[in-house]
């Protein structure tokens, strides 16, 4: 006896397909994908903004970066590790 073949198309009587099922309950319904169709450059020439938008906050800055340095200072503070007991390779 030949296997009957099951397919995802709807049957040519223009029926659905039925719902794929678990255990006897319906779980999913077949359909078929319809395309959308894409307009490339419908909004060309309505949209506009101020390139300021995209310049660099400077508080969002400091938050990341810290600080902008001051002047250098040549005598040690509280950072610099190059003089005395700074570092220990030295």
């Amino acid at each position: 006896m030949a296997r009957q073949r099951r397919t995802l198309h709807p049957p040519s009587g223009g029926a659905a397909a039925p719902p794929l099922s678990k255990a006897g309950t319906p779980i999913a319904d077949l359909v078929p994908h319809q395309a959308a169709s894409v307009t490339f450059c419908a909004l060309k020439g309505q949209v506009t903004y101020s390139d300021q938008a995209f310049d660099l906050d400077p508080d969002i800055q400091q938050m990341f970066y810290g600080p902008e340095p001051g002047p250098l200072r040549k005598s040690g503070g509280s950072g610099d590790l190059s003089g005395p007991g700074g570092d220990a390779a030295s």
